[in-house]
C-alpha cells in the first residue's frame, strides 16, 4: 500500500517542478508550458507524464499564466499533505500490527 502513496506524493512533487519550470520561463520566448497528467499503473499507484499544454496553433508564446500555475502549485501541496498524512496512518497501521504480533509471540 506505501508504494501506492509514494507514487502519488511523487506524482505531487512532480507538478510542483513543473509550476516552477513553467513560472520559471514564463518570459523565455516561444517556451510552451508543459501540463503533468497522472496515469494508473496496473501495479497499483500512478506514474506522472510531463506534456505539453494544448494551445491554439495562433496564440502568443509563452502560453504561461502565472495565476494558473500557483493554483496548480497549491493543488499539488494539498494533495502532497493529503497523501503524507495517508502515509502517517499506513506507518501507524503497521506499527500496531507489529505490536500485535510480538504481544502472540
Amino acid at each position: 500500500m506505501s508504494d501506492i502513496t509514494l507514487s502519488g506524493l511523487n506524482a505531487s512533487s512532480y507538478r510542483v517542478a513543473n509550476a516552477a519550470n513553467n513560472i520559471a520561463n514564463a518570459e523565455t520566448e516561444d517556451f510552451q508550458a508543459k501540463d503533468v497528467v497522472t496515469n494508473t499503473l496496473s501495479s497499483g499507484g500512478v506514474e506522472a507524464v510531463r506534456v505539453d499544454r494544448p494551445i491554439s496553433p495562433f496564440a502568443p508564446l509563452p502560453n504561461v499564466d502565472l495565476s494558473e500555475e500557483l493554483i496548480n502549485v497549491q493543488r499539488a501541496a494539498q494533495a502532497y499533505e493529503a497523501g503524507a498524512a495517508v502515509l502517517k496512518v499506513e506507518n501507524g497501521l503497521h506499527d500496531t500490527l507489529i505490536e500485535a504480533f510480538d504481544d502472540k509471540v
